[in-house]
């Protein structure tokens, strides 16, 4: 005797529901795969990667919220802020309370010039996530170029109790230090992060500024030498290293870094006043 047709009905019925849920299943484990795929490329610094990744996730599961954010970084990292900046908002409007994709909006914000904007990002962000060292830096930095410096200091300090080995906080703080007049603690700065992270140029560079306006020219000379020996290509530094060479009276390598200077400087707005100093220090070391 055959079944009732209402219960092969039914049957029929709750196997299609069941298709329906392990369809569902695969899409969101499909989704999730390119998301995590998007991540790792994005901690490889594969940025291209890392977007077609994270746009496959969203093509998939458009609510994603995390695929939006990873998006919103990468995006920022190549240089589309008004991308990141959407991206960033639509990780927010699916998942408000996801702290990286207020710290990616940040970010972004900051970027665009924005830096009263970028700071309530970072602020709820922070909210979110109040042990968060990046994010103490990036409110610092966003405080910063609001002109508050106070506040900024207090942000680094913080950041670095929360973490003493970040090398960057420590470059920051040196910096707002140096704005208020504290040279020698910005010198003790940025040696701090010298010492945490000697592979990298940027603090050479900064502490030989600070040497230099200290009148020690010499420990000057020596970090703008390490810092070119760490980034040779950094037309800036061997302006710096030509000038205070000139300062020293070493005339020969003044001219040598200076010439280095104007063959690798981007002819752009932003060198324009370093590019016409470098020349006039040149017709003033009589072609040396």
């Amino acid at each position: 005797m055959g079944l009732p047709v209402q219960r092969i009905m039914l049957i029929a019925a709750s196997l299609g529901l069941l298709a329906w849920s392990t369809g569902c299943e695969q899409m969101f484990e499909s989704a999730a795969a390119h998301q995590q795929q998007a991540v790792r490329l994005y901690q490889q610094e594969q940025f291209a990667g890392a977007i077609a990744e994270s746009r496959a996730a969203l093509r998939v599961d458009p609510a994603l919220a995390e695929a939006h954010n990873t998006l919103a970084a990468a995006l920022l990292r190549t240089g589309d802020v008004n991308g990141a900046i959407a991206e960033s908002r639509a990780a927010l409007r699916y998942s408000p309370n996801l702290a990286e994709a207020h710290n990616n909006l940040g970010a972004a914000l900051l970027s665009d010039g924005q830096p009263e904007a970028a700071a309530e990002e970072f602020r709820a962000a922070l909210r979110l996530a109040p042990n968060d060292a990046g994010a103490h830096v990036n409110l610092g930095t966003a405080l910063s170029q609001s002109g508050q410096l106070n506040g900024a200091i207090a942000e680094y300090r913080e950041a670095l109790r929360l973490d003493p080995a970040r090398a960057a906080a420590h470059t920051d703080l040196g910096t707002a230090l140096g704005e208020q007049g504290d040279l020698d603690g910005a010198i003790a700065q940025y040696r701090e992060a010298v010492r945490l992270d000697p592979t990298h140029a940027s603090p050479h560079v900064v502490l030989g500024t600070a040497l230099d306006e200290r009148g020690d020219r010499a420990a000057a000379i020596a970090e703008y030498t390490t810092a070119l020996r760490l980034n040779p290509n950094d037309p800036d530094t061997h302006y710096l290293l030509g000038v205070a060479y000139m300062d020293q009276g070493d005339a020969e390598s003044a001219a040598h870094e200076l010439r280095t200077f104007l063959n690798t400087a981007p002819d752009t707005m932003a060198n324009y006043a370093s590019i016409d100093d470098a020349r006039r220090r040149l017709n003033k070391l009589g072609g040396i």
